[in-house]
């Protein structure tokens, strides 16, 4: 009887996503907002990211786009 456990390919609190870094153009993962964050997208939806090349590491917010609104109302 031994179980399996089923580790996740990325931790669960960084989403892949297909928008690219504003400095390099490297790959960006979501991450999670922090309260400032959330009280700036009172007025402009915003969502949180870093940038996956190591050299790079830019993070911060980005307007949040059409398909990301898309993608959120389907889950």
């Amino acid at each position: 009887m031994s179980e399996r456990l089923q580790t996740p390919s990325e931790p669960d609190y960084i989403r892949t996503t297909q928008r690219a870094c504003p400095q390099c153009g490297g790959p960006l993962d979501r991450m999670h907002r922090r309260l400032i964050d959330r009280l700036a997208s009172l007025f402009a939806p915003v969502q949180r990211y870093r940038c996956r090349n190591f050299s790079c590491r830019w993070e911060g917010n980005l307007r949040k786009s059409a398909e990301d609104a898309q993608s959120s109302s389907l889950q």
